[in-house]
């Protein structure tokens, strides 16, 4: 559902067989709106947002030191955490088309630089 909230207002929620009784199995199907979704999750994103406080403490950084701030991973596609961070650091977030890949390129152009730092430039290895 979650994937799906993110180009939709709503997503059917389908668990089969979730328990049964006398009479035989259960199933859960809803329906269930982005907004319940953002209500449900709200909880979370206020604890990761009462964490950046410490995080740019940590770095000696203020607010005002962030000019961007990208959004990586599954959770990037959330309405609800994009506008939690828009609103804390007065900012739009940046929301890559796949946000799921970002993440790996941040730590392939980081290798990169490594393979620089330590070998001076290019380096082919022969395996």
């Amino acid at each position: 559902a979650k994937a799906e909230l993110c180009s939709s207002l709503s997503a059917p929620v389908s668990l089969p067989f979730i328990t049964a009784d006398g009479t035989g199995p259960k199933h859960l199907d809803v329906s269930l709106s982005r907004s319940k979704y953002s209500q449900i999750i709200e909880p979370v994103i206020s604890a990761l947002l009462n964490e950046l406080p410490v995080a740019l403490s940590d770095a000696n950084l203020t607010k005002a030191h962030i000019d961007q701030v990208l959004l990586v991973g599954g959770a990037a596609r959330i309405a609800a955490v994009a506008d939690a961070v828009a609103t804390t650091l007065g900012r739009p977030a940046l929301r890559p088309s796949r946000p799921e890949e970002a993440a790996a390129v941040g730590a392939a152009i980081h290798a990169r630089r490594l393979q620089e730092s330590e070998y001076g430039g290019e380096r082919t290895f022969n395996a």
